[in-house]
């Protein structure tokens, strides 16, 4: 009993394949299916109202236009001597931003050049003299925390 309990899938797929094989050999006794050279319409049986179908829809379909409705017309004022301000205060806008960029390129590699060549100086914070020194400083007081964690005994062995 427990094994059907434990292996529950396998019994419902074995039940469930039992039915369907049940159904097909009742089917086949009762003859409910139609010999195989049966054609459609010997199934159906003879159409006595039936109406030709053609390949054209019975309702008209609404047609639509050949082209859009025109659009409308809009005329904006335009004043070239404002236009022609504009545009020449762009020009000038982009001829000083192209001065700035020029100006600031010599000075960006001078940069980067100082940068490279300098040397790198890691500046080490004073330990200053005695225990007392150390422990004031929050630093050092880290440091000696995370120096005791990792040199001294394991946590199981405390």
């Amino acid at each position: 009993m427990n094994w059907l309990f434990e292996h529950i899938q396998l019994v419902i797929v074995l039940a469930v394949v039992g039915v369907t094989l049940v159904g097909k050999v009742l089917e086949a006794i009762r003859g409910s299916k139609p010999a195989p050279d049966t054609t459609l319409e010997e199934m159906l049986g003879p159409e006595e109202d039936a109406e030709p179908v053609t390949g054209r829809p019975t309702a008209e379909v609404p047609r639509r236009a050949a082209s859009p409705p025109p659009l409308r017309q809009v005329t904006l004022p335009v004043d070239l001597g404002a236009m022609a301000t504009e545009m020449e205060r762009q020009q000038a806008m982009q001829e000083r931003l192209r001065k700035i960029r020029a100006a600031k390129a010599p000075a960006a590699t001078a940069a980067a050049a100082a940068v490279v060549e300098a040397p790198m100086v890691v500046k080490r914070p004073t330990i200053s003299s005695g225990l007392k020194g150390q422990l004031r400083s929050s630093k050092e007081l880290r440091r000696a925390v995370i120096l005791r964690e990792i040199l001294g005994p394991p946590v199981g062995l405390r």
